[in-house]
């Protein structure tokens, strides 16, 4: 495991870099190092926000090649969002970097998700002045999540995962089941959120128990197995959505008619 000291060492090896390349508008940081009163450790990551030219975009963004001085990349992720690109890295080292990158153009209309940033670098003041002036923090809305849909997409999966098991698709039936536990874990994060006011939790703890709590369990493969899980993340579903609604219908006694059914078939 990485000692404590990467981080300091990387951001000066990345502040080397940006400068020596030239195409690099402003380099920052955000998350907990942007935040001298947030404790870190071992697992703290870096959080950065690098800001590029508009025609130099292709440099940082699919290719990943500008990270090789840093060492072997284990693994990575690309994501993009608008003008938004994530880039988030694991090196073999277990460094682990999440980047936003975007470009000088974006930056100057206003980047309203990102938050106060601790400028390392900047050739441009009135990109500068932006990530001084920007909020604390994020204002979240944690109740603001696509319930209905989650409800539609968790029953309408819940009937194909059992017509696959009866049709004797263990690798599509196993996975389908297990994505119904994931959906009631999902819930249950939503509730979290609720809960505390904010989607972001640097440290766990709250709503733990209901990893405990929920009665869901995968015994074995067996068709019988799989079919309990399904009814076990039927029944946790129902009583999580009706702790996230009270206008919510339960659906799991209408539900169980078809597990019925499969059990008479398998």
């Amino acid at each position: 495991m990485i000692n404590g000291d990467w981080r300091e060492e990387t951001l000066e090896s990345l502040e080397r870099m940006f400068k020596e390349r030239g195409t690099v508008i402003s380099f920052s940081l955000f998350g907990s190092l942007s935040k001298p009163e947030v404790e870190k450790d071992r697992w703290s990551d870096i959080d950065a926000l690098v800001i590029v030219r508009d025609d130099a975009l292709h440099q940082f963004y699919p290719d990943l090649e500008w990270l090789s001085p840093l060492g072997k990349i284990f693994a990575s992720q690309l994501t993009k969002d608008d003008n938004l690109f994530g880039v988030k890295v694991i090196f073999n080292d277990f460094k682990k970097i999440d980047f936003v990158i975007t470009t000088e153009s974006t930056a100057l209309k206003g980047i309203k998700v990102l938050t106060r940033q601790k400028v390392l670098l900047s050739n441009n003041e009135t990109i500068s002045k932006l990530l001084n002036e920007a909020p604390l923090s994020v204002s979240q809305n944690p109740t603001n999540y696509p319930f209905d849909k989650l409800i539609e997409d968790y029953w309408y999966t819940s009937f194909v995962a059992v017509t696959k098991l009866i049709r004797n698709d263990l690798l599509i039936s196993l996975h389908l089941a297990l994505e119904l536990y994931r959906k009631c874990l999902e819930l249950g994060m939503w509730l979290r959120d609720r809960e505390s006011g904010t989607n972001i939790h640097r440290i766990g703890g709250i709503r733990n128990e209901l990893v405990e709590k929920m009665n869901i369990r995968l015994n074995g493969t067996s068709k019988k197995d799989i079919l309990e899980l399904i009814s076990q993340s039927g029944k946790e579903f129902d009583k999580l959505a009706k702790e996230w609604s009270s206008d919510y219908k339960e659906h799991f006694p209408t539900f169980e008619n078809l597990l019925h059914l499969a059990q008479e078939d398998l």
